[in-house]
C-alpha cells in the first residue's frame, strides 16, 4: 500500500508498506519473505528541480533456513526535470544491512548518477 499527502503546494510526503515472495540468489537458500515499510519527502525547489529525502526498513526472512536480515536504507538527492519526457538525477544511498549470519552483514554508500527517459 502507498498513501501519498500533499501537505502544502511545494510539498508531497508519500508512506508505503510492503509484503512480498522474492526469490534468492544464495545457494542452498528457498524463497525469502519481505516486509517493509517507508516513507519519502519531495520538495520542489524550482518548477523543474525536485529535492527528496526518505527512508525504508525492510525485514527479510528466508525460508527453509536461520536466516533472518533486517535492511536499512537511507536516501537522499536531486531530481531535474529537464522536459516532460526527460530527467536527470543524483541520488545517495546509504544501506545497512544486519543479518542473523554474520557473513552477508555490511554498510555500503552508493551515489547513483541517472538519466531517464520516458514516454
Amino acid at each position: 500500500g502507498e498513501l501519498t499527502w500533499l501537505a502544502t503546494a511545494l510539498v508531497t510526503v508519500t508512506a508505503m508498506a510492503e509484503r512480498k515472495i522474492a526469490e534468492t540468489i544464495t545457494p542452498g537458500f528457498e524463497a525469502r519473505v519481505d516486509t517493509s515499510f517507508g516513507g519519502q519527502a519531495d520538495y520542489e525547489l524550482m518548477r523543474n528541480v525536485i529535492l527528496f529525502s526518505g527512508a525504508k526498513f525492510t525485514e527479510e526472512d528466508f525460508k527453509g533456513s536461520p536466516r533472518k536480515d533486517d535492511v536499512t536504507k537511507v536516501s537522499g538527492g536531486v531530481k531535474y526535470l529537464m522536459n516532460r519526457h526527460a530527467q536527470a538525477g543524483i541520488r545517495y544511498d546509504y544501506v545497512s544491512r544486519d543479518s542473523s549470519l554474520p557473513v552477508f552483514s555490511f554498510d555500503k554508500h552508493v551515489v547513483m548518477f541517472n538519466v531517464t527517459a520516458q514516454y
